[in-house]
């Protein structure tokens, strides 16, 4: 074979790489997004809402919180957060509507405990305001934003390791006072 050499070599063209990294940031972004997305549905498991209660389900909560739910007001919704397994343990909501007297309502409820007013230049104001406020699935009511009042509750151990935060916020409602008690429990 006989090479031209006065004519200048013209290097052979180079395949496009192009539709290879377009292909492979493609796939990259499907990968993320279909894992964003299992991971949202899987968290949304081990939630549990209720809107209606049967005596079971009263005396269960009750039990479970060492809480007594008191006639004054009605409970409206509940929400149970907790992963598989761990039954005792989660962050419990409990809506209540319908209360005449915050006071009176805290001092049926907790006969058992001590609670205080937490006031807003203590230092646990703002957890306890993130912690009522967090929302979950249908959780989206603005009137706790900035609660009237809130109450941490000091419930004595049963004789298990365990740790809790409870608190109970209260915001004027349309007949009578509105309540929101947020349980933290964690056993050992």
């Amino acid at each position: 074979m006989v090479y031209d050499h006065s004519q200048p070599q013209v290097p052979a063209n180079k395949p496009k790489k192009r539709g290879c990294i377009t292909a492979l940031a493609v796939c990259m972004t499907v990968c993320f997004a279909v894992l964003f997305w299992s991971a949202y549905g899987f968290s949304k498991l081990f939630v549990t809402e209720k809107t209606e209660f049967t005596k079971e389900d009263i005396s269960t909560l009750e039990e479970r919180l060492c809480i007594d739910i008191p006639e004054d007001g009605t409970l409206k919704k509940s929400e149970i957060s907790s992963a598989p397994g761990d039954a005792p343990s989660g962050k419990y909501h409990l809506n209540f509507e319908g209360i005449s007297d915050p006071e009176k309502f805290m001092e049926n409820a907790f006969a058992n405990g001590n609670f205080h007013i937490v006031d807003k230049t203590d230092e646990n104001y703002g957890f306890a305001v993130e912690q009522i406020n967090a929302e979950h699935g249908l959780w989206k009511d603005s009137s706790f934003k900035e609660p009237d009042v809130i109450y941490e509750i000091v419930v004595p151990d049963d004789g298990k390791r365990k740790r809790h935060d409870y608190y109970a916020a209260f915001a004027d409602g349309r007949d009578g006072s509105k309540c929101r008690i947020t349980v933290i429990m964690i056993e050992f």
